[in-house]
This record gives structure tokens, C-alpha cells and sequence, in this order.
């Protein structure tokens, strides 16, 4: 289960009794000209109007672990107050993608961490937490392949839905989708997709979407397509369609800009 950073005794006291210990607002400033990176990675407008954003940074150059955080701003982009996630099970915890459930408005947010018992095994890891006072709702972690990238998610009604880029034993990229029930964290299906046709591979989902009315998710990304006569593969886009349940309906790779596409100078 991750633990979530915390400063305060008495959210230590209370981590003591949940075996998951709180979000911590930063104790220093994302900025820093002594940190090596910092990746802004998914984009949440609130109900209030206010923005909220997650990402990663590593605290200097000299450590190579990373952090996930999140930022709430404002409606005119002032940041109002952010909080930062150490996996200790994990390194190169970024935050890839946020959501907040109106039904109490509580974040839910995907991050994913390379374990330090196994090098190379990626995690999803998911939790979410009451902002109001950094308590911590439920936090899983679910083991994917390697090379675990490129999280977006969608929450619907009492269900939420991650893509995933994962990899397989034959270092072919594999999509995938994560259901998960939004109340609880559980899982409820990981699907994963070896394959479109035999000239397709590589395939990779960046986000997803879910109508509202039948259930049925879309997922948009990228495949790459081999020519038995030309053996590099061509990247295409990737626009794909799923029943509630996974099942795929359709896959579509095509080519941008389309032979009809109107052309805009900027």
C-alpha cells in the first residue's frame, strides 16, 4: 500500500492506525534552481473554477528518485496550495494523471513508480485522499510490465478508467485498460491488448474517455504499422472503441493530416 509523505503529528498518529500516512503540503518551493526536473503531466479544471495539475520533479541532480505532486491554482493561476507523494516502495513516482470525484471532492490520483525490490517492474499506483484534511481515502498499487508511460484517466460514474502503456516478453508496447471502482480502488478489470492485426504493433493508449450514456470507452494513441515490404514501422495515430467491458468494437490507425484536411497557418 503506498505511503503518502506526511509532516504532521497528528496525521502520523493517524497513519499509524491506517497504515497509509497523509499528504504533506511542499516544504520548499516547486522552482528551485537546485532541482533537476519538474514534469507537469495532467490538467484538471475543478468545480469551484480552480485549476489543478499533477506531475513529477526530482529534488537535485544528485538524487535520481522523483516525486509526484499536485498543484491547486486559483481561477486567475495563482497556486493556492500543493502537496507532494513519496512512494517508498517505489522510485520515479510523477503523478500522470488527476481527477476529482464531485460526489465528494476528493482527489483521485494515477501515478506510477519502478519498484526497488525488482528493477525494471513498473507500478500504477493509485489513492486518493480528502484534501481538506489530508486524509488518506484508500491507496493500491498494481503491478504492470516495464516501461510503464503515458496515464490518462476518466472517471464515470461509479467507475474510473486508466490507459496504460505497458510492455511485453517480447519488448513489443502493449495498451492496456485499468478499470478500477472509483468508491473503493478495487480493480475490476485489466485488459490488455497484445495485438490489432499481424502488421500492428507497438500499440499505446495516451487517454481515454467514457460516454456517459452506454458505458463504452474510447481510447486514443499510437500503433505502428509494418509493410511485410518495408520493415521499419511507420507510427500512426490510434483511435480505438470498447464496450463497458473492455471488448474491443473497433481500432482505427490512420495518418494526419487526412488527403480532406483544411490547412491553418499560425
Amino acid at each position: 500500500m503506498k505511503r503518502i509523505a506526511n509532516a504532521s503529528l497528528a496525521a502520523l498518529a493517524l497513519a499509524a492506525t491506517s497504515g497509509t500516512a497523509a499528504a504533506q503540503p511542499f516544504v520548499h518551493n516547486i522552482g528551485e534552481p537546485l532541482e533537476a526536473f519538474e514534469l507537469a503531466n495532467d490538467l484538471h479544471l475543478m468545480t469551484t473554477g480552480d485549476i489543478s495539475y499533477v506531475g513529477g520533479f526530482a529534488p537535485s541532480f544528485n538524487n535520481f528518485d522523483s516525486y509526484g505532486y499536485l498543484v491547486v491554482n486559483d481561477p486567475a493561476g495563482i497556486p493556492i496550495i500543493s502537496w507532494f507523494f513519496d512512494d517508498r516502495l517505489t522510485t520515479d513516482d510523477e503523478a500522470f494523471a488527476v481527477r476529482q470525484d464531485i460526489s465528494d471532492d476528493q482527489f483521485i490520483i494515477a501515478q506510477h513508480g519502478e519498484q526497488f525490490a525488482a528493477p525494471g517492474t513498473d507500478n500504477i499506483v493509485l489513492f486518493k485522499f480528502d484534501p481538506f484534511n489530508n486524509n488518506p481515502v484508500y491507496a493500491w498499487r498494481y503491478r504492470m510490465n516495464t516501461d510503464l508511460l503515458n496515464i490518462g484517466m476518466e472517471l464515470f460514474s461509479d467507475w474510473g478508467y486508466i490507459a496504460a502503456r505497458t510492455e511485453s516478453t517480447s519488448l513489443d508496447y502493449q495498451p492496456s485498460l485499468l478499470v478500477f471502482e472509483q468508491a473503493t480502488g478495487l480493480p475490476v478489470f485489466n485488459n490488455r491488448y497484445d495485438t490489432f492485426d499481424e502488421n500492428v504493433r507497438n500499440g499505446k493508449f495516451n487517454d481515454v474517455a467514457v460516454d456517459e450514456e452506454t458505458g463504452e470507452i474510447y481510447a486514443v494513441g499510437e500503433v505502428q504499422v509494418f509493410d511485410p515490404t518495408f520493415t521499419p514501422g511507420v507510427t500512426k495515430l490510434l483511435i480505438a472503441k470498447f464496450d463497458a467491458f473492455g471488448s474491443p468494437i473497433w481500432f482505427n490507425a490512420y495518418d494526419v493530416p487526412a488527403s480532406d484536411a483544411n490547412s491553418i497557418d499560425i
